[in-house]
């Protein structure tokens, strides 16, 4: 018996959602936290455009036969439900245009057809995805939760996959493996937007300069965001130790790139080479935004306080910037606004 079995204190009535309850002019739908048990079709499934289910017991079988008679459905999101092991619906889902799935611990397999999906998110890259016509999809967000390594499987196995998609954002707990140089292309890609956490000062770090691998690949690229969680003073920082030449490749594949932001700048000596690649290969570029404070540290909480920084993260701050003194400020071509921003003073009273 799950976990999920275990807490579940409430079946949901499928009675409330017939004809005769009214449950025909339902549009929106959100269980959380409960069993839910279809067995026949009910009256919501021809009116429902969107539907939610959250923590919630539904076996694959259920939720498909479910979705085959849910001929209107637009948006479907589904999260934490760890019974569903196949999530397959058997016939086409005309009108779904945004389907999420997220932390389902058991899934291994997602098959729908759905000719107008326009935006997937998803967060176990060991699933099996079939589509139907993947080329119908443009935005893709791929939320890394406790797998390690999601941004070099982005990079690595999408392009096969989903080949079209414009809009990329991936978000990886746990990135230990450097970005690898593979043939495979992101044709389309326009908008890519990387989160990296960094979990252990211990640990080797991140070469961030290997995700130019995924730069090379975008040749129709215009903005590029990454942000790095930074807790600690890097072990790697370029202020430090023998000086040696920074890495540098020539590319003329960069021509669409016109907005880079980098949130958690660090001193790192790849931090500065991807920075220097970007500034030498990007001739369209119009703005490069290099930010030392997390993507979460400023002004994210309620009553304009920014969200409390480690002590290592604000000394790395500061290492950041005299870094970026040395080493981008007199890199920065006139034709590009450079914005270099800091943690909030008023709130990190140690930077």
């Amino acid at each position: 018996m799950s976990s999920l079995k275990k807490r579940t204190v409430y079946n949901f009535p499928c009675s409330v959602l017939s004809n005769k309850a009214g449950g025909g002019t339902i549009r929106s739908l959100f269980l959380s936290s409960c069993a839910f048990h279809p067995t026949v079709t009910l009256g919501c499934n021809r009116s429902l455009t969107s539907l939610h289910l959250c923590k919630v017991d539904i076996c694959g079988e259920e939720l498909g036969q479910f979705l085959s008679n849910s001929f209107s459905l637009e948006r479907l999101v589904i999260s934490d439900c760890s019974d569903i092991i196949k999530f397959k619906v058997p016939c086409l889902m005309q009108q779904l245009k945004y389907l999420e799935v997220t932390k389902c611990q058991m899934l291994q397999v997602i098959e729908i057809d759905a000719p107008k999906l326009s935006t997937f998110i998803y967060g176990d890259v060991g699933v099996k995805i079939s589509l139907g016509d993947p080329l119908q999809v443009k935005d893709i967000r791929l939320m890394g939760y406790n797998e390690a390594d999601i941004v070099c499987y982005a990079r690595t196995k999408l392009p096969s996959i989903l080949p079209n998609i414009e809009s990329l954002i991936v978000s990886s707990p746990n990135e230990m493996t450097s970005m690898p140089v593979v043939p495979s292309k992101f044709l389309h890609l326009k908008f890519l937007e990387i989160y990296l956490k960094e979990l252990f000062a211990s640990l080797p770090s991140y070469d961030f300069f290997s995700l130019v691998s995924f730069l090379d690949a975008s040749p129709a690229l215009e903005t590029f965001i990454l942000h790095v969680e930074q807790r600690f003073e890097r072990h790697d920082s370029i202020l430090y130790g023998e000086p040696t030449d920074l890495r540098r490749i020539l590319h003329d594949g960069h021509a669409n790139l016109q907005n880079v932001t980098i949130t958690g700048f660090n001193s790192s000596k790849s931090m500065i080479e991807l920075t220097t690649h970007v500034l030498e290969n990007a001739p369209s570029l119009k703005c490069i935004t290099l930010d030392t404070a997390n993507f979460s540290g400023k002004n994210h909480l309620a009553m304009g306080e920014c969200y409390p920084m480690m002590r290592g993260g604000i000394l790395e701050a500061r290492r950041a910037f005299e870094a970026a003194r040395r080493h981008i400020a007199g890199k920065i071509p006139s034709f590009v606004e450079y914005k270099f921003l800091e943690p909030c003073r008023h709130c990190h009273f140690g930077y």
